[in-house]
């Protein structure tokens, strides 16, 4: 079974909360303790009740639920980066900050590894592989924290595509990255 870091499940509760009773009616009854139970933030919890409560989230808010996702995968990457996980960018170089997440990756998820192979020099591709909790929510979110990244390394013109995925019925999920030269001052 994979475990996410209190620090995913943290943003989703705090949207579950913001309007309670709402929640209380969409989240299933045994994850109801989630509106009232601390979270802490280096714990780890079940991938499956992650996904429940992301879920329940992306149908509280009355935006569409693909924007959701991706307001976490940015939302988290921007917190996270420049916060707690500071040290993961690498201002100005997006390839190093790049391999700087895939060693992140071990601070959000116990299963899984990224492989990260440069291209060209602006350009990557990341393989996750043998991530156990394979859903769509997960790679739309992934594809956002990648994005995130690249931006706060300094790159401009980012294009980032999922292009194999579990979902999909592949072996593992692929984003191909590619990105403008950063300016040097």
């Amino acid at each position: 079974m994979a475990r996410v870091k209190g620090t995913g499940m943290l943003g989703v509760v705090k949207t579950l909360r913001a309007d309670k009773e709402k929640a209380r009616e969409l989240l299933p009854i045994h994850l109801r303790f989630y509106l009232t139970e601390r979270i802490i933030a280096s714990g780890w919890y079940p991938g499956e009740d992650f996904l429940a409560a992301l879920r329940t989230a992306a149908r509280m808010l009355p935006i569409k639920k693909a924007e959701y996702y991706e307001m976490v995968g940015r939302t988290s990457s921007n917190q996270d980066l420049n916060g707690i996980y500071h040290e993961f960018r690498r201002e100005g170089d997006p390839l190093g900050s790049l391999r700087a997440g895939a060693i992140a990756w071990r601070s959000y998820h116990d299963t899984g590894k990224i492989i990260l192979t440069p291209g060209s020099e602006n350009g990557a591709r990341v393989d996750l592989v043998g991530h156990l909790l394979v859903a769509e929510e997960m790679c739309a979110i992934n594809t956002a924290w990648i994005d995130e990244l690249l931006r706060l390394a300094g790159a401009r013109n980012i294009e980032v595509s999922h292009t194999r995925c579990r979902c999909r019925d592949d072996q593992f999920c692929r984003w191909e990255t590619r990105w403008a030269p950063v300016e040097k001052n």
